[in-house]
């Protein structure tokens, strides 16, 4: 999921669309607020999903949304590098 920050949520006008159970690393359970949907874009790449405020000022992406976006990360660059660089744009997968 993308993990925004209430300010951020506030400023682009999001609506809460339910709420989610989470539990941290630690085991602390939590209830996050479901916000409506957002476009994320990265490198002219995009993919539209929900956020979620998280609980400080920090921007999390998932590896759900990186893939959305056929991209993968390379750890040793610390950058995210298109999956298939001769496709200009996002795949979708059928099954």
């Amino acid at each position: 999921m993308l993990v925004i920050p209430k300010s951020i949520s506030e400023r682009l006008g999001l609506r809460k669309e339910g709420e989610i159970n989470i539990e941290y690393a630690d085991g602390i359970k939590d209830k996050l607020p479901i916000m409506s949907g957002v476009k994320v874009e990265i490198n002219g790449r995009f993919t539209l999903t929900n956020s979620v405020i998280g609980s400080n000022d920090k921007i999390l992406i998932s590896n759900h949304i990186i893939e959305a976006m056929d991209f993968m990360i390379d750890a040793v660059e610390g950058k995210v590098k298109p999956r298939h660089p001769e496709i200009d744009g996002p795949l979708e997968i059928i099954e």
